[in-house]
């Protein structure tokens, strides 16, 4: 099937084979080649469909990895600014002290 080889059909006979028994093996031939071409695309889009699930799951780890560690700095803005505001002002107040 689309000059693919997927296997090979041995035929022995007492007599000569007719020129139809000939063309129906060759169509029965091609039949089998389709369907096992078939399945070969389905396992394979079955491969790629696992793939894409665990590359999901990761992605989604890694997103979760890093909206807590967003959260965690934004946490720890939250607990440096009024230290921050509040070592400015001691500056502001040494300053006008002098």
């Amino acid at each position: 099937m689309n000059d693919q080889i997927f296997g090979v059909v041995e035929l022995a006979s007492f007599q000569p084979f007719e020129q139809y028994q000939l063309e129906f093996v060759q169509k029965v031939s091609e039949s089998i080649a389709s369907t096992i071409s078939s399945v070969n695309v389905n396992i394979r889009t079955n491969h790629l469909l696992a793939k894409t699930k665990r590359q999901t799951e990761v992605m989604a780890n890694h997103e979760e990895e890093l909206r807590q560690n967003m959260e965690e700095m934004h946490a720890t803005q939250e607990e440096l600014h009024p230290r921050d505001e509040e070592s400015k002002s001691l500056i502001h107040n040494n300053i006008t002290i002098q």
